[in-house]
């Protein structure tokens, strides 16, 4: 069973970020709310909070009357951060992320449910290995320039300390703007243009270890 005060703490999160949204019946582990799409038309949407939470992530629930690509037939909806999900995280950022969702896609028959998670998770890989291969790149350049460092002259040494500094930098950046995504406090194409903007800042400075 999840623990009173982290439910307690959970109630109060949902409570002051996610308006509408009241407990079933008074059960702190079932919540239902109200959400509009891009439409304006108003969708039902139920949080059911598991015993082993926050270990695991809610499950979310639109009414199955409610036609949309995003759920699966039976109404159940996953995404990103839920499958990203980790302790820390809480249930009004998954309902922020449902509502975007909702005014991001249009309605449509069942049918087209399959093909589009299928192509929002393929983008979603895409975008995980990228950042995947450039955390690796940034620390096997950082392995180069401690090695710089120990077999070099003072002014060359110098140098590689700062290089490692910005390399160093950049990785911090990187996290820091993951985790900005898994919490849903910036669109996909925000992240894409900052991810690109840290990329090209990263092979500025490979360019400058590769020439030393």
């Amino acid at each position: 069973m999840v623990d009173d005060s982290v439910l307690s703490e959970e109630a109060g999160y949902i409570y002051s970020n996610s308006t509408g949204f009241e407990p079933v019946k008074g059960n702190l582990l079932r919540w239902e709310g109200i959400l509009s799409d891009s439409t304006g038309t108003l969708v039902k949407v139920y949080v059911d909070i598991p015993d082993n939470f926050p270990d695991i992530p809610p499950s979310i629930t639109i009414d199955p009357s409610y036609s949309t690509p995003i759920t699966d037939a039976q109404g159940k909806l996953y995404t990103r951060s839920m499958r990203r999900w980790r302790r820390g995280m809480h249930v009004h950022q998954i309902l922020k992320e449902v509502e975007l969702l909702l005014k991001q896609v249009k309605t449509t028959g069942n049918e087209e449910t399959q093909k589009y998670q299928n192509a929002i998770l393929s983008h979603e890989n895409s975008l995980q290995r990228q950042i995947n291969q450039l955390k690796e790149r940034i620390q096997t350049k950082q392995v180069e320039l401690s090695s710089i460092k120990s077999n070099s002259q003072p002014v060359t040494q110098l140098t590689s300390d700062v290089l490692k500094q910005s390399m160093s930098e950049i990785e911090a950046e990187l996290f820091s703007l993951e985790d900005e995504y898994d919490k849903i406090e910036i669109s996909d194409t925000e992240f894409a243009r900052k991810f690109v903007r840290l990329r090209k800042k990263y092979y500025l400075i490979e360019s400058a270890v590769t020439s030393r």
